[in-house]
């Protein structure tokens, strides 16, 4: 019975989610959400590589390799938007493999500071580079290919209904990667290692692996998540993939809560909604997002889906006291 509560829940908030764009007419409003879908796979991706006890700055890295291997991919090789997307994909679990294999055996404050060098030096790459755009960046990428589905004609372009399901595609799949991931054996292990690597091995967990999985499985997302964000804008620039966008995925992972994927969700939501209330203020992004981080660790070090899940469990516990909630008259 209660499984299928659950699964209900879910059909009830999908179907919310492809009514959506009929409540929401604004193209702000429009970009805004598919901004935020783009978002929640990239932090989904950082939480599962997080679920193995390792911090990782250098997600907004392969986000870019997603980005400018799809753009080259169309604009200099005159592939389909459709074969560049997986391939951006595979680049960027290539490049986590290589990277991830010499460095994911390093513990603690090693591994985040390889990785800060990781996306720096992947971005004074681009800068430097003039095949790659350099400083000036790459504009004028064409929009995803157009597709016909029984009859239908899809044209995707910026803020457009199309796009918006084409994100939400995405978004379910990599929700559906990243849940049953949590659910299988996988995620247990990763939980374990997580908890204690050495006493994990020592019971013949294959430690590296599992890392590795996790890495890989979160770099190859975020590349994909890269190619969807560079068709999408027509633009992209070394400024967009600095160590402050990985910096802003880490602190939407801890604001919603790094427990589960609906705390990534709660997350990414709460941050690209103070984002918008805190515009005119811009230049003080990063002093914003550390207040609204300090605030979290002094009132709700698990993120304020914990808050909500230890209100609503303590409000539960009192009503089920005898006296508690009715003014004593039970009691009397």
């Amino acid at each position: 019975m209660k499984k299928s509560k659950v699964l209900l829940s879910y059909a009830a908030l999908i179907c919310f989610l492809i009514l959506l764009p009929l409540l929401v007419k604004d193209p702000r409003w429009m970009h805004l959400m598919i901004m935020t879908g783009i978002y929640i796979m990239l932090a989904g991706g950082l939480r599962l590589i997080m679920s193995t006890g390792q911090v990782s700055f250098a997600h907004a890295g392969f986000w870019a390799i997603g980005a400018y291997t799809s753009t080259l991919l169309v604009m200099k090789l005159g592939l389909s938007f459709w074969l560049a997307l997986p391939l951006s994909g595979l680049m960027g679990a290539v490049a986590a493999a290589l990277v991830g294999y010499p460095c994911l055996r390093l513990q603690g404050p090693y591994f985040f500071l390889v990785t800060i060098a990781f996306g720096e030096v992947l971005r004074l790459v681009i800068v430097n580079w003039n095949f790659l755009g350099g400083d000036a960046g790459i504009s004028n990428i064409p929009y995803p290919n157009p597709i016909t589905i029984g009859g239908l004609a899809l044209q995707f372009s910026y803020r457009s209904v199309h796009y918006y399901y084409l994100m939400l595609v995405g978004l379910l799949c990599s929700l559906f990667i990243f849940y049953r991931l949590e659910r299988s054996r996988f995620g247990l292990t990763c939980s374990g290692v997580r908890g204690d690597a050495d006493l994990s091995a020592s019971l013949g967990v294959e430690v590296m692996r599992y890392k590795m999985t996790a890495f890989v499985v979160a770099s190859l997302i975020a590349s994909m998540a890269g190619s969807f964000f560079a068709h999408y804008v027509t633009y992209i620039s070394p400024g967009f993939f600095t160590f402050n966008e990985s910096l802003i995925l880490l602190i939407m992972v801890v604001v919603g809560g790094s427990e589960s994927i609906t705390g990534v969700i709660i997350g990414v939501i709460l941050i690209n909604a103070l984002t918008e209330a805190t515009r005119e203020f811009a230049s003080y992004e990063i002093v914003i997002y550390g207040a609204a981080l300090v605030l979290i660790f002094r009132f709700s070090p698990g993120g304020i889906l914990y808050l909500w899940t230890g209100f609503v469990g303590g409000r539960r516990s009192m009503k089920a006291r005898p006296g508690v909630g009715s003014g004593g008259r039970d009691a009397a």
